[in-house]
């Protein structure tokens, strides 16, 4: 006889039978252990960008996905808020590439004051 189980039955078993296997104690103890787990920021060093306990991240791409479900929604069917944001992308590119010269043009004259000694 062969006895065939799926996968996700299978699961759901196990489940059921560890669950029925703890007593009371052992269920409270786990559910703290994964609240306090949820909530807490992980330790990190200087170079981790871990920003947040693993809740609040969830929390965060959640929130980005609804940001970019309702951005799309509105670039697809709201032609003033497409040309708004159009027009905002236009000058922020165009700041960026002033400012690159600028600061091309004072790096250029501050190592010319260096080489040439004409410091003031």
């Amino acid at each position: 006889m062969d006895i065939k189980i799926g996968e996700d039955q299978l699961s759901a078993y196990l489940h059921e039978a560890v669950v029925k296997a703890l007593g009371e104690d052992s269920k409270a103890l786990i559910i703290s252990q994964v609240v306090s787990y949820l909530t807490t920021k992980p330790q990190s060093s200087s170079y981790d960008r871990t920003p947040s306990s693993p809740l609040m991240q969830a929390m965060n791409t959640a929130a980005m996905r609804v940001a970019d479900k309702y951005i799309v929604d509105k670039m697809e069917n709201d032609p003033d808020f497409k040309k708004q944001l159009d027009d905002l992308m236009k000058s922020a590119i165009e700041q960026v590439f002033v400012r690159k010269e600028d600061i091309a043009a004072r790096m250029a004259e501050a190592m010319r004051k260096v080489l040439t000694g004409d410091r003031y």
